[in-house]
């Protein structure tokens, strides 16, 4: 019974009847009892050697952030076997000098169907990406692959991916593999050391999607068409949004949704708003303040009243960041800040949106010190933070000044915080779209206890 409910978890998350109230226990969803959340099994790193390319051969004309088609520009620099550099993957892993190569295979049948997966838990990928629905299979180009006969020609990608595909999905091997693409994503430090080779697969014609994969990495197989991958944007992790948005354009829709929470809130306290930089939080505090009659609380005027500097505004917020880690490190922090959250919000006219917390001891804190309060979650894909973190600066900002704020170590927190939300947006459309599927959480006319969608 216990692996049947675990199972259904997995597949279905805050759509299942059912919830884990701790260890081995499981509830009805709709008695509305505290959510336990496991804390995530760390596979170690494989101990493989990885086949790399340096960082300065990689050719230029290609985007930072999103898929290069020229796929030849980067092909004549695999087939230099000169150019290719083996590691360990735990060296490579900590190495930005380097990127390492990774195969990213879209399957689909003979329908056009698309074979997608949740990414296990209890993996060696990142833990941005586990537990997210993928369009790709594949993984690292090894060094047996590059130094294979057949993978001479193309730095061992080709021999990469079948081997991988057979590995993933029980010995099914594809009637074709295409490459049609670059992956460059220098938005994440994760993303910045690798480069993932883009592929369009096809599946033999009996492939049947309840076959078992034989890794624990991959879950819940399941073929989605193209508007329903569109419908489940928010769900898939972000490699698969770009190829979603790259090769699928024109299945494209609005995809700002809500996601049921844990338990249905009240209407009559604060709101705290909690996601990565640049989702909209900012946004979405504001239009509680225009439609809601909200009182905004900035989180981090709050820490730059405590630690006595001004607030950076539109500037690099590089140093600031420092000032506050450093804050934060120190021993009874979490209640200070909550004590100065709290102080502000009491002072307002109204009901209070707290903007920007970014721990979960202060998050916890704050639970003890208001009542009634609603924690929400906003998300994006990451190219649109980016175009959200330029806007917001009001300058040409680079992407490593975007990379290196999101992977901050006073943001090391905050991903974690979605498990924490009672409610969870995703911002994909018009800001107005977050608001409106957003209603039921918090306009008391609005109907709290039913799910929104956008699109």
């Amino acid at each position: 019974m216990r692996a049947r409910l675990s199972s259904d978890l997995r597949a279905k998350g805050y759509d299942s009847l059912f919830q884990r109230v701790g260890p081995n226990r499981f509830a009805l969803r709709a008695w509305e009892l505290p959510e336990y959340v496991a804390p995530p099994f760390q596979k170690r790193l494989p101990q493989e050697t990885v086949v790399c390319v340096p960082q300065t051969l990689i050719p230029a004309g290609g985007p930072d952030l999103g898929i290069w088609r020229d796929w030849q520009a980067v092909h004549r620099v695999l087939t230099r076997r000169r150019n290719l550099l083996s590691q360990p993957r735990a060296i490579a892993e900590a190495r930005d000098d380097i990127r390492q190569l990774v195969v990213y295979a879209v399957l689909r049948d003979a329908r056009g169907r698309l074979l997608t997966y949740r990414r296990g838990r209890y993996s060696s990928a990142p833990q941005l990406i586990r537990g997210a629905r993928c369009l790709g299979f594949g993984g690292h180009v090894l060094q047996p692959d590059a130094d294979n006969l057949f993978g001479l020609h193309d730095g061992g990608v080709t021999q990469a991916v079948y081997r991988e595909i057979a590995e993933e999905l029980d010995g099914i091997v594809p009637t074709r593999v295409d490459i049609v693409g670059v992956i460059c994503d220098a938005s994440s430090p994760e993303g910045f050391r690798h480069l993932g080779i883009l592929m369009d697969g096809r599946l033999p014609p009996d492939y049947a999607e309840d076959r078992n994969s034989r890794e624990r990495a991959v879950n819940d197989l399941r073929f989605l068409s193209p508007r329903d991958s569109w419908k489940r944007f928010h769900e898939f992790e972000f490699w698969s949004q770009l190829v979603l948005k790259e090769l699928f354009p024109d299945w494209r829709m609005e995809v700002a949704s809500v996601v049921r929470p844990r338990h249905a809130p009240g209407h009559g306290g604060s709101i705290i708003v909690v996601g990565e930089i640049a989702t909209g939080k900012t946004t979405f505090s504001r239009l509680l303040r225009e439609h809601g009659g909200f009182g905004i609380v900035s989180t981090r005027q709050c820490v730059a009243n405590l630690i006595g500097v001004p607030d950076f505004g539109d500037s690099d917020r590089t140093q600031f960041q420092r000032m506050a880690a450093q804050f934060m490190a120190a021993d009874g922090a979490a209640p200070r800040l909550a004590d100065e959250i709290a102080r502000v919000a009491a002072a307002l006219p109204g009901r209070a949106v707290i903007d920007g917390v970014r721990h979960r001891g202060t998050l916890e804190a704050l639970r003890q010190r208001l009542t009634d309060v609603l924690v929400v979650y906003i998300d994006c894909a990451r190219d649109d933070a980016f175009r959200n973190f330029r806007m917001a600066t009001g300058r040409d900002a680079p992407l490593t000044e975007f990379r290196h704020a999101r992977a901050h170590e006073v943001e090391e927190e905050v991903r974690a915080l979605r498990h924490d939300a009672d409610a969870y947006v995703f911002n994909g459309g018009e800001p107005s779209a977050m608001l409106e599927v957003s209603r039921g959480w918090w306009d008391p006319s609005g109907d709290a206890n039913s799910d929104h969608a956008n699109g």
